[in-house]
């Protein structure tokens, strides 16, 4: 069994190449930012930036299933969003508030969906070659006939409806009804008094990123073989400890994460001394806080987790397969179309779940054209994360969100604060936050292409 042996340094090289050197820049410059928050400013920071990630990590998490059949990014995410929308606005209707009138009009969402996830694998499985574009219009054309189906639906409760004439209002207030059900729910919330001391575990963050990266590196990648001088015995073999390995770097890794996470957490005496050692200490001013939405975030790790386990299932695999070689997958017996429209049923549902999500901690229900808004800012968001338009991963989903996320919270406000002084009614805020949007969504689809295609 010849293993090809080659220099680290190339090997080192060819993984940057694999990454992206522009992802790599992306990850810097989010470093960067967070290096440049002000010490009494993190504790807030980072509740933003947690509460931004768990707003929209549904509906980045919509862009799996449609990439992986084979329709690549889901361009019509707002059709998927208006099924949301009737969902929560018929729990709105009947008054139904907390978790309860959330999780009904989660379930109202996901039937709407279904029928409508149906019509738009229909319409992607008759215009196949051209999905983007098409679904890009798609979505649009939907959005606007809706804004006719917004002033003629039957609501009768004064909350959505206009006071004088017909139509539903173009908000709906969520905080009498089910407004941050989630964000509630379990949310750790922590006030500091005037010098008083927070610990963050920075260096606790850097040993165990360092330790996966090794585990990542020395049993989890890929590693390259002389396929072509290897007999089929030598390579069922080699396949057999690849396999195994994978497995024991996979549980090191939770085992890895585990502890960290006892480390930084635990109450016990001598853990805290760890943690402190571990952590750098920061001086807080008063009335700062910080308030982690646990609900909201436990309930986008179960998402992902069950796509994390449908993607390793019989059709997760059809699916993918049909997506990645169409032809060897039909070969094989698969169904290409039947695939196709398994993907785009779970990305529309996963949308008009994932506009529940974002209202939720938003607070309110946003109608007519605002759904338009929504179309590009996830895709932006796997597409950073590393994904491409034929391959997607419940990795990309999260390093992604984070990455886009992170920087649009943090920049507008670092960059305002040294730009103050543009002139009198100019908001430097807004103006950056605007740039670095369409700016990282710009970049975001000329990388479309991702690594399937480099290689």
């Amino acid at each position: 069994m010849n293993k090809k042996k080659g220099n680290p340094l190339s090997e080192i090289k060819k993984t940057l190449e694999h990454i992206g050197i522009s992802r790599v820049i992306v990850v810097l410059f989010f470093v960067f930012l967070l290096c440049m928050t002000p010490a009494q400013e993190m504790p807030g920071t980072i509740s933003n930036v947690l509460t931004r990630v768990g707003m929209h990590g549904v509906l980045v998490l919509a862009m799996v299933p449609s990439i992986r059949s084979g329709l690549g990014p889901n361009f019509a995410v707002p059709f998927g969003i208006l099924a949301g929308l009737l969902g929560g606005l018929i729990s709105v209707e009947f008054q139904l508030t907390g978790i309860g009138g959330f999780a009904v009009a989660v379930l109202l969402a996901m039937a709407f969906s279904l029928p409508m996830g149906l019509l738009f694998g229909y319409l992607m499985n008759r215009v196949k070659g051209s999905e983007m574009m098409v679904a890009t219009y798609f979505g649009y054309a939907l959005v606007s006939i809706m804004c006719i189906g917004w002033l003629l639906l039957p609501f009768t409760n004064n909350a959505i409806t206009w006071s004088m004439g017909k139509g539903l209002r173009n908000t709906i207030n969520l905080q009498s009804y089910f407004g941050n059900a989630l964000n509630d729910l379990g949310a750790i919330k922590k006030s500091y008094g005037a010098g008083e001391v927070m610990m963050i575990p920075v260096w606790l963050l850097l040993i165990w990123l360092i330790i996966c990266g090794i585990l990542y590196w020395k049993l989890i990648r890929t590693k390259q073989v002389d396929v072509e001088s290897m007999t089929e015995e030598e390579l069922s073999a080699w396949g057999s400890i690849q396999e195994k390995q994978k497995k024991t770097g996979t549980v090191a890794i939770a085992l890895a994460t585990v502890l960290a996470a006892v480390l930084a957490f635990g109450n016990l005496g001598f853990l805290k001394g760890i943690r402190s050692a571990l952590s750098i200490h920061l001086t807080m001013k008063a009335g700062t806080s910080m308030e982690i939405p646990t609900g909201m975030l436990l309930f986008l790790i179960l998402c992902c987790f069950g796509m994390w386990l449908f993607n390793r299932s019989k059709t997760g695999i059809a699916m993918s397969a049909a997506g990645q070689s169409p032809d060897c997958a039909r070969a094989g017996g698969v169904n290409i179309g039947r695939q196709r429209m398994i993907g785009a049923v779970m990305s529309t549902m996963l949308a008009a779940v994932g506009i529940l999500v974002y209202a939720q901690s938003f607070g309110f229900l946003q109608l007519y054209n605002a759904p338009i808004n929504m179309c590009f800012p996830p895709i932006a968001a796997i597409l950073i994360g590393g994904a491409s338009i034929r391959e997607a991963k419940i990795s990309h989903v999260l390093v992604g969100v984070l990455l886009f996320q992170g920087i649009l919270t943090m920049g507008p406000t670092i960059a305002g604060r040294y730009l103050s002084g543009l002139g009198e009614g100019i908001d430097p805020t807004e103006i950056v936050r605007i740039i670095i949007t369409n700016g990282i969504i710009l970049y975001a689809l000329t990388k479309a292409g991702g690594v399937s295609d480099e290689e």
